[in-house]
């Protein structure tokens, strides 16, 4: 019987050669400053992701995002089923 493997494990597998935080990094400070939310509420958003129990290394089990991404977009959300996690940070 062939082994069943993961797609999104075997995703993350093959970027362990890069360096995803500068990546990350470089990708929002790009991002055009109209489609950003303030520092303020980025660092909120992300201070709610990383307490909550459904974020690992970054990255959301919802939705399979990096969080830090996420939360720099205006437009984004907490893909939380029950309850939205950014209530009150929403832009």
């Amino acid at each position: 019987m062939a082994e069943r493997v993961c797609k999104w494990c075997k995703y993350i597998e093959s970027l362990q050669d890069r360096d995803l935080e500068e990546e990350l990094q470089q990708y929002i400070a790009n991002m055009p400053e109209e489609l950003k939310v303030s520092d303020e509420i980025f660092n909120e958003r992300l201070k709610q992701c990383n307490v909550c129990e459904y974020c690992h290394q970054g990255i959301c089990r919802f939705c399979g995002c990096f969080v830090a991404a996420r939360a720099a977009k205006k437009k984004m959300y907490c893909p939380h089923p029950e309850k939205s996690k950014w209530e009150q940070v929403r832009v």
